[in-house]
């Protein structure tokens, strides 16, 4: 994700804004719906099969922000673009990043690379602005 540099500190989205977009994506289409850093993310399933789904993420000032989900079981769905995984549960999401760790001296020593999960945890809003 990138940062900008700026002296003024963004706000987050009104609720009001918050419920016009879930509104406008359809109650029966939503997963979930969550704060991340200072805009809010919406987990939304893409048709009515409810394979596919969708991250969209909104921040005040940019452009829509997807991403592409793919359903792996129950509440659990994996991103297209990212090594990243979202669980959901009933009042959090959490957020599942692999990076790859690779050892400065892999090469030389014969090591390989292996991933390391950054779990972050996210409060649902969806359940209450409904």
């Amino acid at each position: 994700m990138l940062f900008a540099c700026k002296e003024e500190t963004e706000s987050l989205q009104t609720k009001e804004q918050v419920k016009t977009v879930l509104d406008s994506i359809g109650k029966t289409n939503i997963i979930a719906c969550y704060y991340e850093d200072i805009g809010f993310s919406v987990l939304a399933f893409n048709t009515s099969e409810k394979r596919n789904a969708r991250k969209l993420t909104y921040r005040r000032g940019y452009s829509i922000f997807t991403d592409s989900l793919i359903y792996k079981k129950y509440d659990e769905f994996s991103s297209q673009k990212f090594n990243t995984t979202y669980l959901i549960k009933d009042s959090a999401v959490l957020c599942i990043n692999y990076v790859k760790i690779i050892h400065p001296s892999s090469n030389w020593q014969g090591q390989t690379p292996w991933q390391t999960p950054y779990v972050s945890t996210y409060k649902r809003i969806d359940k209450k602005i409904n």
